[in-house]
């Protein structure tokens, strides 16, 4: 079963397979005065974590819809996946079955597509989903599941150096109709200034690697 992306990433890689809570902002601390006033504990006994300190977007320019895109391919040994990526983007090998496209002197915030062979885990999409959303939910702050279809999600979170990040995951199934088994996983990570061209992003290059499978 395909579905194209509904929403709103990657995640880079998205938490564990390679990467994306709410922007939040901790209001910066009054300086003391000579004697300090007592402040009564909401619950003493409940101690409360502080939210994260969201960092600012860095200041390049959105990414926007109608990039132009090149033939390209990942991976080896049987497991290929043949695509269509941005033209003029610095592809980076992360492994084997696996590599992401940045634009080159672009600020660590900013946005980036990462392409994944996922055949070889032998994993139905459901499953591979599942286990994705829970890797996020314990290993990144502020994780919000904003949106999540049959073969994506929308997430928002905030990351480890503080940065906030909106990303779009998709995941491509075999095309045998009598298997459900994820064959590739998309995403496309970024700002929420972002968004318009990280969906317009994620479904070409979806659709490109179901045109060639």
């Amino acid at each position: 079963m395909r579905g194209a992306v509904v929403g709103v990433v990657s995640v880079a890689a998205l938490a564990c397979g390679a990467v994306a809570g709410v922007l939040l902002s901790m209001a910066q601390a009054e300086p003391a005065d000579d004697v300090a006033a007592p402040v009564p504990a909401m619950s003493p006994s409940l101690p409360v974590d502080p939210a994260p300190l969201a960092r600012p977007d860095a200041d390049t320019p959105a990414l926007q819809p109608g990039l132009t895109y090149v033939d390209d391919m990942i991976g080896a040994n049987g497991f290929e996946v043949k695509l269509r990526s941005p033209e003029g983007w610095t592809k980076v090998i992360i492994g084997a079955a696996e590599a992401k496209w940045v634009v080159q002197g672009n600020r660590l915030n900013t946005f980036l597509l990462r392409v994944e062979s996922v055949e070889s885990q032998r994993q139905s999409v459901e499953r591979i989903k599942s286990e994705r959303i829970e890797d996020l939910r314990r290993l990144t702050k502020n994780f919000r599941l904003v949106q999540e279809t049959e073969t994506s999600i929308q997430i928002i979170y905030v990351d480890d150096n503080g940065l906030t990040k909106y990303g779009n995951v998709r995941w491509i199934d075999d095309p045998d109709p009598d298997s459900d088994q994820a064959v590739v996983e998309i995403a496309a990570n970024g700002r929420e200034r972002d968004q318009p061209g990280l969906l317009d992003l994620i479904t070409r290059v979806g659709n490109s690697v179901e045109a060639r499978l």
